[in-house]
């Protein structure tokens, strides 16, 4: 299932992300506080199922740099929302090969199913899409916490 309030990225453009740059995710998740039924704080334990991951997938367009290059997925946590990527690296994917063809990441590309921690998260999280080598010069991606992940199911 995808619930767009569980979304970091709707089709977001990575095609002006420049080598050695940082992207943030266009949404940052604020956890908030949740409390279960006998009142104790459950706060930003999101990843206790073992089941929940941010999948990161290549929407519309192939995901192309200008030439040989990399991307890295990396997911953030920190207390307050502000400049994301300053906050605690607690997950990443694995480097993902970016090429200059539309058949290395073509669109419907399941780039990463990254497993959340479940421990170490502060209240909010965000993506980071790092690049390096060369610049991304076309591509969208879409990215949501999947909370029902089972090895190779899918939404």
């Amino acid at each position: 299932m995808h619930d767009e309030k569980l979304s970091f990225s709707a089709e977001q453009n990575l095609a002006s992300t420049s080598a050695s740059s940082t992207a943030v995710s266009t949404n940052v998740l604020n956890l908030g506080t949740l409390t279960d039924k006998r009142g104790s704080t459950i706060q930003n334990q999101i990843g206790r199922s073992r089941r929940a991951v941010v999948r990161v997938q290549v929407e519309n367009t192939a995901l192309k740099a200008a030439g040989a290059g990399t991307l890295d997925i990396k997911l953030f946590t920190k207390a307050s929302a502000s400049s994301m990527t300053s906050g605690t690296e607690i997950a990443r994917a694995a480097q993902i090969t970016t090429a200059n063809n539309s058949t290395t990441n073509p669109a419907g590309t399941v780039l990463a199913d990254i497993p959340i921690p479940d421990r170490g998260m502060l209240q909010y999280l965000a993506l980071g899409y790092a690049v390096g080598g060369n610049n991304i010069s076309a591509g969208k991606v879409t990215a949501w916490i999947d909370m029902n992940h089972e090895s190779g199911s899918g939404e």
